[in-house]
């Protein structure tokens, strides 16, 4: 997360605390608007330190569905210069099988950038989902975002990715 976000999220959270004053009273999460790090309870969660986070474990070979083929490698943690997680697998017979952690500012930032033409909205994914369809070489990757995280996930089959995006963010 950049320290201009950082900073934006500790002055709105300041700004509601002073909001409420000593009344005791708690803004529900409704209260809260779309975005907020709050959870159904209404209270404050920080946003997730991804640096922090290991995405093999959140999608453990034993949970990708036989009928997507066997693993044969994997799974291979690595992180990219931000430190994110990304989590990589083979499945027999040859399909790959990409697994991101993202800040959710970056599902906005790869919508826009692929454009109304080449993207597809996904729905029953997160709180929002698109597909971008490439063509080989390149596999498509679906990108879903639930609060402040995003998950990238790029293979050739749709419904593995759907799977794996899925049991990722419900685990989030």
């Amino acid at each position: 997360m950049s320290a201009t976000s950082l900073t934006l999220r500790a002055a709105l959270l300041l700004g509601f605390l002073t909001a409420c004053g000593g009344s005791g009273e708690r803004a529900s999460a409704g209260d809260q608007g779309e975005g907020s790090a709050a959870t159904t309870t209404g209270e404050y969660r920080p946003p997730t330190d991804l640096t922090q986070v290991d995405v093999c474990a959140l999608l453990p070979p034993s949970e990708i569905p036989a009928r997507f083929g066997q693993v044969t490698e994997g799974p291979t943690l690595t992180r990219n210069p931000n430190g994110w997680p990304s989590c990589s697998y083979v499945l027999a017979p040859n399909t790959g099988l990409i697994v991101e952690l993202l800040e959710s500012d970056y599902y906005d930032m790869n919508r826009n950038v692929w454009g109304p033409g080449k993207v597809q909205d996904v729905g029953g994914v997160g709180e929002k989902a698109f597909l971008v369809a490439l063509k080989p070489p390149s596999d498509p990757h679906l990108i879903a975002a639930k609060g402040d995280i995003a998950v990238k996930v790029t293979t050739r089959n749709l419904e593995l990715a759907r799977e794996a995006a899925r049991a990722v963010l419900a685990k989030l």
